[in-house]
């Protein structure tokens, strides 16, 4: 079975949910046992994904730290 990407699991938060806040993916992603990061590094490598997701045109930033899959 292949391994799924951070980025994936990111982009998979936003087809449960179409619109997420930076709380709630923090909560989702702290608590998802395939994901050995914790703390500022986990912060971190949420806020480059949704910066790199946002520059790809795939989600856009609705108000501070709220995200809408576009």
């Amino acid at each position: 079975m292949a391994k799924t990407s951070f980025s994936e699991i990111v982009v998979n938060l936003f087809n449960e949910d179409e619109e997420i806040t930076l709380n709630e993916m923090y909560h989702s992603l702290s608590t998802n046992k395939d994901i050995e990061l914790r703390g500022s590094t986990l912060k971190h490598r949420i806020r480059s994904t949704l910066y790199g997701l946002k520059k790809s045109g795939k989600i856009k930033r609705v108000s501070d730290g709220t995200y809408k899959k576009l």
